[in-house]
């Protein structure tokens, strides 16, 4: 087994009595953006939350760098993997700081305030995602992409080398979207973080992805580069709509027509 990886085997989950995931194997590598894509209800945030403990699965297992999650420590884990849930919220009147510092917990004991180092970390977090003098904004008080941008400051303050991040552009408007999704790949070749997140737009998946995983009903059915999984045959049997090719940033993928601007 590769040691880079972040790899499920067998996954059965779900919710109560329904069952969402029946038997998926997947495989992360490391260094990549890599994003879960799929028609409504296909399993992807299921997925997600399976890999990152948030649901625990009912069979199979989840492994990261060759150790199964349960063998690791909570504390340790988080030194590697910072987690981004779906609908975070922030506890009223706290400040831009003080969620950000959040993400030093991993690297101190429970009594301990915030170092030199811990500051010096929390400013370098923000000025990375473009909010640089924010330390003392309440986050209620800040627009909803402005919001996400501080939580994953909060992230990247854990100085973990994974980002699992379950629909991250969910309610932000499209600038908000695409600001996010630069910064994300920004990240990624600066840092070299890998990225991993749950993605409906397709022409962003392809526009900012080096992988993408894209399920049906549950199950994996292709996994690749956008130009290996975005084809006419899958936009057809997966979405039910015929594909057009487009030309994205010098690479040709095959998109729903309705995201295709026609020519001039």
């Amino acid at each position: 087994m590769n040691s880079n990886t972040l790899q499920g085997q067998g996954l059965v989950s779900g919710y109560q009595d329904t069952i969402i995931l029946n038997g998926v194997d997947i495989k992360i590598q490391e260094g990549k953006v890599t994003a879960f894509v799929g028609p409504n209800g296909c399993g992807k945030s299921t997925l997600m939350k399976t890999l990152t403990g948030a649901i625990k699965a009912r069979s199979g297992n989840v492994s990261f760098k060759g150790k199964p999650f349960s063998d690791w420590k909570l504390k340790e884990l988080a030194k590697h993997i910072a987690i981004l849930p779906q609908h975070p919220t922030a506890p009223e009147g706290v400040t831009v700081e003080q969620l950000v510092a959040l993400g030093r917990v991993a690297h101190k004991k429970w009594y301990q305030g915030n170092s030199s180092r811990d500051i010096e970390v929390i400013k370098e977090s923000l000025s990375s995602v473009g909010l640089a003098g924010y330390e003392d904004r309440v986050v209620s008080t800040l627009s909803g992409g402005e919001r996400q941008r501080v939580w994953l400051a909060m992230c990247l303050a854990q100085e973990a080398q994974w980002l699992l991040l379950d629909e991250p552009t969910s309610y932000l408007d499209l600038g908000h979207q695409l600001e996010l999704l630069e910064v994300l790949q920004q990240l990624n070749k600066s840092r070299n973080l890998t990225i991993v997140y749950v993605l409906h737009e397709l022409s962003q998946a392809a526009q900012f992805c080096d992988e993408l995983v894209l399920m049906k009903k549950g199950k994996i059915l292709k996994q690749g580069s956008p130009l290996e999984v975005l084809t006419e045959e899958t936009l057809e049997s997966v979405f039910k709509v015929k594909g057009k090719m487009a030309n994205i940033d010098g690479f040709t993928y095959c998109l729903p027509q309705s995201y295709v601007r026609e020519e001039a």
